[in-house]
């Protein structure tokens, strides 16, 4: 993995290049996130070739007990994901924001929307168009 730059000087537009998944706050701390796998594992910080892996384990592994793969960010924003391409978005530890869910068209919308989530991109994955 790419070094992490010592200040967030090295973002763009408030994030890091594509590549690098985990970013430092404003405070110079690491943050991090982990996935669910499908069989209820946890993978800490997953890289995106990780990330594609699991999401295709659904085609696979899922069946009626075992449904989604969730990436969960340590804001406790948390993101699940259905063989249908639907998108569970909450956040876990706070009651008092409701669950929302949408379809999206292509696998490729849900890897990207994955990797928002892991990059802490919080506002970018609120603008989609979510159903409660």
């Amino acid at each position: 993995m790419s070094s992490i730059p010592e200040t967030p000087e090295g973002m763009l537009n408030g994030q890091y290049p594509m590549g690098l998944l985990q970013i430092i706050d404003g405070e110079g701390e690491l943050m991090s996130y982990f996935m669910r796998d499908v069989m209820g594992s946890d993978i800490d910080d997953p890289n995106e070739e990780q990330i594609r892996e699991l999401v295709a384990s659904l085609e696979t592994a899922a069946d009626d007990e075992h449904t989604d793969v969730s990436l969960q960010h340590e804001s406790e924003w948390c993101l699940s994901v259905f063989a249908d391409r639907t998108l569970w978005w909450e956040n876990v530890e706070d009651p008092s924001v409701t669950p929302r869910r949408i379809t999206l068209e292509s696998w490729d919308e849900v890897i990207e929307t994955l990797l928002k989530l892991s990059r802490g991109d919080i506002e970018g994955v609120n603008q989609l168009h979510w159903q409660e």
